[in-house]
C-alpha cells in the first residue's frame, strides 16, 4: 500500500465524514474507524502516511492499546485532535511523540490545512518534488500560516493574494527571512500583509530566497508587535468612520507649509476622492501606516471624509463615535429584567454583550438605538444600579473577531447577532464564527435579521443556523423591540435549562416580540 494512505479514528460520523471528503479530494486513500481494535490491524499491515487521533474516541481505549500506537508505529506521524484545553494533557500526548496536538478551539478545517504541508512531506516518494499548499485566507489567516510553518520547519515561499494585491514570504527552516508586498519588504510588508481578511495563499518548497533577508525577528515576535499596530489600527479606522469611507485631501498648499509627517506623494494620491479600503494598498505605506497618516491628516483638518454608509460628512471637529463610550441609565424596568433575567450579580466591572455584524454598522446602529444617540455609536455603557452595569460594544466579523471577543470572555453573558443582507458577502465566514462562538462560549444568544433581508429563511438555511436559536426580524430603529429581544435572549437560556430539567417551560406569553 503506498505511503500516502492515512488512518483516522473518530467516533463522530460528521467530523469523520467531512475529514475523509477533504482529504480523498488531496488523492489520499483514507481508512476510517471508530474503535482502536480494527485501527491497530489495519497499521500492523500496512503503513501510513499519518495516523490522526480523535481524543475523545481515545478516551474509550485501553491505555496499553494508545501507548502501542506510538510505540511500535512511526510516531512522527501521529496527529491528536480535539483535545480539551488542559496543557498536562497536551503535553503528555508531545511526551509520548504525537508530532501535533489540537485542542478543542481548532475547528476541523483549520486541522485539515494545519496538515497539508506535513502530510505531503510524509508522502513524497520521488527527492527533488515540490511541495505544495493552498488555502483561503478566511479559514487560514497568515498568523496561523507563520505559526504552522514555524511548527512544521517549512522552507520555501508563501504567497499571498488580496482582491487588490500580491505578496511574498520567504521561510528558512520556519522562520521567515524577507517579505514583499508592492513596494515595501521586509516587517513593515509583514505586517501589511497581516491585515488582510480575505484571499488566497500558495506555499512552495522548490523556491527559496538568495538574496539579503529583510526580517530579522521570529515570527512570535511578530505577532506581539502585530496585536498592539491592530488596536492602534481599530482606532484609526474608528476615527475615519468605515473601511468604505472617501477621502481626499484638503487645504493642500496650507499642508505643505505645515510640516506635518506625510509623504508629498502620498497626497498626491488622495488630492481626488478615494475610498479608504483602496487606498489601504499604496505604493508609498503600509496599510497600517496609511490609516495612521490618514487620521493624523484628519486631526489637524486637511481631510475631508464621506462615509456613504453613514450618509455624513465629518472633519477635524467631527471625529466619528466608534472610539468613545456613552454611558446612560436605562428605564428601571428594563434594568431591574436585565438584573433578574441574565442573573447578573454585584460586580466591579461591566458585564459585556457583544452586538456581532458583518461591518460593524448594523451593531452600531443597534446601539445607537438603545441609547438614544444622535449618531452611530459603537460603545455604550448601561448603568442598571449602583453595583451592576453592562457595555454593549459592536464588533465587526472578520479575522480579528476571535481575538476581540477572547479579550472580553470574563466579562461575557451572552451575544446579538445583527445581520442583513450584507452577510451573503462574507456567507462562509459568518457562519463559521456563529458555530465557534457558540463552541466556545456557549451563552445565551440571539440572531436578528433586519428589514433590509429579503428572504430570512433562505438566509437562516445558508447560515446552518440551528432551529434551537433565536431568530426575529427587527426594525433597527424600535428602541423597545430591541430590548425586547435582549430580554428574549435570557428567557432562551431559561427555557433551555428548563427543558433539560423536565421542568415547565417559561410561558412565551412573557416576551412578545414585534417579528
Amino acid at each position: 500500500m503506498p505511503p500516502s494512505s492515512l488512518a483516522i479514528l473518530d467516533s463522530d460520523e460528521k467530523r469523520l465524514e467531512y475529514l475523509k471528503s477533504v482529504f480523498k479530494r488531496d488523492d489520499y486513500k483514507v481508512f476510517s474507524f471508530v474503535d482502536i481494535q480494527p485501527l491497530l490491524e489495519q497499521l500492523a499491515q500496512n503503513p501510513m502516511a499519518a495516523i490522526l487521533l480523535e481524543y475523545g474516541t481515545l478516551t474509550h481505549s485501553e491505555r496499553n492499546e494508545i501507548v502501542r500506537i506510538f510505540r511500535q508505529y512511526d510516531h512522527n506521524n501521529i496527529f491528536i485532535y480535539n483535545l480539551p484545553d488542559d496543557a498536562n494533557r497536551r503535553l503528555a500526548f508531545y511526551e509520548l511523540g504525537a508530532r501535533r496536538v489540537f485542542d478543542v478551539s481548532s475547528p476541523v478545517e483549520e486541522i485539515y490545512y494545519a496538515l497539508k504541508g506535513p502530510l505531503q512531506n510524509f508522502s513524497r516518494s520521488t527527492p527533488g518534488t515540490e511541495l505544495v499548499s493552498t488555502g483561503d485566507l478566511q479559514e487560514m489567516p497568515l498568523k496561523n500560516l507563520l505559526s504552522t510553518m514555524g511548527k512544521e520547519e517549512r522552507s520555501g515561499v508563501l504567497r499571498l493574494f488580496s482582491n487588490q494585491m500580491a505578496g511574498k514570504i520567504y521561510f528558512k527552516q520556519g522562520y521567515p527571512i524577507h517579505a514583499q508586498v508592492g513596494m515595501h519588504e521586509g516587517e513593515a510588508a509583514l505586517m501589511h500583509m497581516l491585515f488582510w481578511p480575505e484571499g488566497t495563499f500558495r506555499f512552495s518548497s522548490k523556491m527559496t530566497f538568495n538574496g539579503r533577508g529583510s526580517v530579522g525577528i521570529s515570527h512570535v515576535a511578530l505577532l506581539i508587535a502585530a496585536e498592539k499596530i491592530r488596536k492602534q489600527f481599530a482606532v484609526h479606522i474608528g476615527n475615519l468612520g468605515s473601511l468604505r469611507a472617501t477621502v481626499r485631501v484638503q487645504y493642500a498648499g496650507d499642508l505643505q507649509q505645515s510640516g506635518l509627517a506625510v509623504d508629498e506623494a502620498f497626497v498626491e494620491l488622495i488630492r481626488r476622492p478615494v475610498m479608504i479600503k483602496k487606498i489601504l494598498e499604496n505604493p508609498v505605506y503600509p496599510n497600517f501606516t496609511t490609516v495612521e497618516k490618514l487620521n493624523l491628516l484628519l486631526e489637524n483638518g486637511y481631510l475631508h471624509v464621506y462615509d456613504e454608509e453613514k450618509k455624513k460628512e465629518s472633519s477635524a471637529e467631527a471625529i466619528s463615535a466608534e472610539s468613545s463610550t456613552v454611558v446612560t441609565r436605562p428605564g428601571e424596568s428594563f434594568a431591574a429584567e436585565m438584573i433578574r433575567y441574565f442573573d447578573l450579580g454585584e460586580k466591579a466591572r461591566p458585564y459585556v454583550i457583544p452586538v456581532l455584524s458583518v461591518h460593524g454598522r448594523n451593531g452600531s446602529r443597534f446601539i445607537q438605538t438603545l441609547f438614544d444617540a444622535g449618531e452611530e455609536l459603537y460603545k455604550g455603557q448601561m448603568i442598571l444600579d449602583s453595583h451592576r452595569s453592562c457595555l454593549l460594544e459592536s464588533l465587526a466579523i472578520n479575522e480579528q473577531i476571535i481575538d476581540d471577543v477572547e479579550e472580553r470572555k470574563d466579562d461575557l453573558i451572552g451575544f446579538v447577532y445583527v445581520l442583513g443582507e450584507e452577510a451573503y458577502e462574507r456567507l462562509d465566514y459568518t457562519r463559521y464564527i456563529l458555530g465557534k462562538m457558540s463552541q466556545l462560549y456557549p451563552l445565551p444568544l440571539v440572531i436578528l435579521f433586519t428589514g433590509a433581508v429579503q428572504q430570512p429563511e433562505s438566509l437562516k438555511k445558508e447560515l446552518n443556523i440551528p432551529g434551537s436559536h433565536p431568530v426575529f426580524t427587527v426594525a433597527l430603529d424600535k428602541k423597545e423591540q430591541l430590548e425586547e429581544v435582549i430580554l428574549k435572549m435570557a428567557l432562551y437560556r431559561q427555557e433551555e435549562e428548563e427543558e433539560e430539567s423536565g421542568e415547565d417551560a417559561h410561558s412565551e406569553d412573557e416576551v412578545t416580540t414585534d417579528a
